[in-house]
């Protein structure tokens, strides 16, 4: 799949560019700051944020206080 003209993407597509599986990435949609958009029953993320999301995350994951699941 091309990102190029994507600004939001499933949470399948998510899934897919980030190697993370469709749960984990439902489960961090409802971690408060994950740029996520909720629009019914369906989500979409805004994978350029949630990517620079998972890499501050990534450095910060050592910190007790950031745990999100």
């Amino acid at each position: 799949m091309s990102r190029q003209g994507k600004m939001l993407v499933s949470v399948e597509e998510f899934a897919e560019l980030s190697g993370l599986g469709p749960r984990l990435v439902r489960q961090l949609a409802h971690v408060a700051g994950f740029p996520a958009i909720h629009q019914g029953r369906r989500l979409y993320i805004h994978w350029r944020a949630a990517d620079a999301w998972l890499a501050e995350y990534a450095v910060h994951q050592d910190d007790r206080s950031r745990r999100w699941l």
